[in-house]
């Protein structure tokens, strides 16, 4: 019961030093009218949607032929420590369509 108590005084000395109390004592200041914002303002203006700009990016050695890969693929047999073991190996390269 006792660490409760002191608990609760640490967590309100916490929010009283970090400001997150309601004031009390202050009075509320009356709300001043807001002048008519200007029409310069950034939010009130309409916004001019565009096309995105569509760009091609070509390698630095562009050739205009389509390159696709070449594949070979089989089974090898590979020395574990359970000993030999049959495992898929696959072998690629591009080729100029």
């Amino acid at each position: 019961m006792r660490h409760r108590a002191w608990g609760l005084v640490a967590a309100g000395a916490l929010i009283a030093a970090l400001g997150l109390a309601p004031a009390t004592a202050a009075p509320r200041a009356k709300p001043q009218p807001q002048a008519k914002a200007a029409t310069t303002e950034v939010s009130s203006q309409q916004r001019v949607r565009r096309a995105p700009s569509r760009i091609t990016v070509y390698p630095r050695n562009y050739q205009p032929r389509p390159l696709y890969r070449q594949c070979v693929d089989g089974y090898v047999v590979e020395a574990r420590a359970t000993g030999p073991t049959v495992v898929p190996r696959e072998r690629c390269w591009w080729v100029r369509g």
